[in-house]
């Protein structure tokens, strides 16, 4: 079954796209050449902070050349991520907004992808896949690149100053300092939080903890070298996952924070191919075999 969706051949093929936005959000939905129906895989691309739909469109090319309907959706607004928290209320509007264009071109049936970038796309991924998973959708697997980290203040500091200068062309000094002082405005507001009972570290963690249990199969992509995402906080994902799913990893030991794709094209998309076909080859054989059961 999984050979209707072809291998992957020629990245730039043209392709038929419709475009959503909103005020707030950057939203796209793709659809590949040819036919569409319930068993066309609906995948969910969600960037990383600061991303863009120009910069997510070469993820987007490798399931529409497997002939699947991409989602995506980007964080374009600089800094706004960091600010938060993993269950802001915002995040389940932006679910809910990616489930309500499923409904709008009638995808409700089809079966579910992930594909998730760093620590924004991963906490709206938390969301969405709860949210998906009450509702009984088919959701087959999802890919993890560069994801997840545990709550840190310095980390948060370390990843404003790379968004700050891949944004703002001023010296690191001076960025440095604004980011610090983003940095204890974000400490300040934690404490309040905290005075009210609300710790974000614990909330943190829950995600992490949460998103592990998921029962899809998962593919971790991380590097040793990633200064913004740990590699032993991917790896204790990874032990936590393999408890209740089935779980592939990969670690590109150089390549920095969501640079896998940009360093090693051939491989991050074997990868990921390889990957999205296991998964899709096993949701078939599994609705295969409930059809049989039913006659």
């Amino acid at each position: 079954m999984i050979l209707l969706y072809g291998l992957l051949n020629d990245v730039s093929m043209s392709t038929y796209k419709a475009e959503i936005t909103s005020n707030s959000l950057g939203h796209e939905i793709a659809f590949p050449e040819g036919e569409i129906n319930d068993e066309t895989p609906v995948v969910f691309l969600l960037g990383w902070g600061g991303s863009s739909l120009k910069q997510l469109s070469k993820y987007r090319e490798i399931y529409l050349q497997k002939q699947c309907i991409v989602i995506s959706q980007c964080q374009q607004a600089p800094g706004q991520h960091l600010l938060e928290l993993p269950d802001a209320p915002v995040k389940q509007t932006r679910s809910h907004e990616l489930i309500r264009y499923m409904a709008e071109n009638k995808l409700t049936n089809n079966p579910i992808f992930f594909h998730v970038m760093s620590n924004t796309g991963f906490h709206q991924y938390r969301n969405l896949g709860q949210t998906l998973m009450e509702q009984n959708r088919k959701i087959v697997g999802a890919v993890l690149d560069s994801c997840p980290a545990w709550f840190n203040f310095e980390r948060i500091m370390g990843a404003f100053l790379e968004l700050l200068q891949a944004k703002i062309p001023l010296p690191r000094s001076l960025l440095y300092c604004f980011a610090k002082v983003v940095l204890y405005v974000y400490k300040l507001y934690a404490w309040i939080l905290e005075l009210t009972g609300y710790s974000a570290t614990e909330k943190f963690q829950e995600a992490i903890t949460a998103t592990a249990k998921f029962p899809w199969p998962k593919l971790y992509l991380y590097s040793d070298s990633d200064t913004v995402i740990p590699s032993a906080s991917v790896k204790a994902s990874i032990e936590q996952a393999k408890l209740t799913s089935a779980v592939r990893s990969h670690n590109f030991r150089t390549s920095l924070h969501v640079q896998h794709f940009r360093d090693f094209p051939e491989r991050y998309i074997q990868k990921c191919t390889t990957f999205f076909d296991s998964c899709l080859e096993k949701h078939f054989d599994s609705e295969k075999t409930i059809q049989q059961c039913k006659l």
